[in-house]
């Protein structure tokens, strides 16, 4: 019988780490059924209110957690990693109920005294962000959602000496505090920024480090990169957009490999210069981008090209002799010239009946 017990309870001798592992990566378990694994055993009770991954969201598929429940739960987790002195890798906050925000400084500053590395915040509407999130120096990623910076760029100290992924959505942020943040933030390797508020320019100048940069759809006047190992730009504008705006990637001119371009108001001689400027370009994905008309491309190292909803497009000659993919959604055909031998995957969608298939045979033929 004991025996018997003994062999029973081996789930208890697994290491913390691999314990933590399955209740941090292995389960797609929402919190109040991952908690019920702690019945367990004894020990992986302890193992899941030590667990490193904290993640909170007010609203679980369809489970809603009423406010006075996610602030036990939050702050119960997060003041017995601070009295036992546990490591907290990541913290998740993600609530709706505008209640909760007068508990969100006090949330941030128990995080950062734990020196967590991976912080996500998600709120229901724009919240000021405390000044105890500028001092998270082992902070690694960064994503928030419905923030507002109001930081002093002359008093505040940052100190974001680890950070390397930052992403922005729906935050407000003024030209001078990014650029405190960009200038505080030396190892930045990805940085997103989308439906942004509050900036009129994107000057990123300085980060060595950085290799993935996304601006979308948030209205810049300018956007200028000099970042000489940057391997994938995205840029996307509104539908509505009739400004001109600047874009202009300094350098990078070996290392840009994804260029992807939707709504940019881009001539053909300006695209014509960024083809020039970039020949190692492998990924180029062109969307609504209304000014084109004439595309001439040359590359042997393009290997997957989408055009999608070019209205204006009349002519396009590519000469990509390792071509793979190829994606076009448009009214008409205006290849006058492609080489499909390469081609693995080609998809081809036309929203009008009339389009010259015969011109699409010949294209392909020849």
């Amino acid at each position: 019988m004991f025996e018997r017990e003994a062999r029973d309870d081996r789930i208890s001798e697994l290491p913390v780490h691999i314990i933590h592992h399955s209740l941090c990566y292995c389960t797609k378990l929402n919190l109040k059924e991952a908690a019920r694994s702690c019945i367990l055993s004894k020990r992986w009770y302890y193992c899941w209110i030590s667990r490193p991954h904290l993640i909170f969201d007010q609203f679980e598929g369809n489970k809603y957690m009423p406010p006075e429940k996610y602030v036990k739960l939050v702050d119960q987790s997060l003041r017995s990693h601070v009295e036992q002195n546990l490591r907290l890798e990541l913290l998740i906050l993600g609530y709706r109920d505008e209640e909760l925000d007068s508990h969100l400084d006090t949330w941030i500053e128990l995080a950062v005294k734990l020196n967590v590395t991976l912080l996500g915040i998600s709120l229901p509407l724009l919240i000021s962000l405390p000044d105890a999130i500028y001092a998270a120096k082992k902070l690694t990623v960064l994503w928030l959602c419905r923030c507002k910076f109001e930081f002093d760029i002359s008093t505040t100290c940052i100190r974001f000496c680890c950070l390397r992924d930052l992403s922005l959505y729906d935050v407000h942020i003024s030209d001078d505090q990014l650029q405190r943040l960009i200038e505080r933030s030396p190892y930045i390797r990805n940085l997103m920024l989308q439906n942004c508020q509050g900036i009129s320019k994107l000057h990123v100048f300085g980060l060595v480090y950085l290799e993935d940069l996304a601006a979308q759809y948030s209205k810049f006047d300018s956007v200028i990169v000099q970042a000489p190992n940057l391997r994938c730009f995205t840029y996307a504008e509104h539908e509505d957009n009739f400004l001109p705006r600047e874009i202009a990637i300094l350098d990078g001119y070996n290392t840009l490999q994804t260029l992807k371009l939707t709504g940019a108001n881009i001539t053909d001689q300006q695209f014509r210069d960024l083809s020039y400027k970039f020949p190692n370009i492998s990924e180029l994905n062109l969307t609504e981008c209304y000014k084109l008309k004439n595309i001439e491309i040359q590359s042997e190292k393009l290997k997957i090209f989408t055009l999608l909803k070019l209205k204006s497009l009349e002519k396009v000659t590519v000469q990509a002799p390792n071509l793979l993919e190829f994606d076009f959604v448009g009214d008409k055909m205006p290849f006058s010239f492609m080489d499909p031998s390469s081609l693995e995957r080609a998809q081809l969608v036309f929203s009008s009946l009339s389009t010259n298939l015969l011109g699409l045979a010949r294209m392909l033929v020849n």
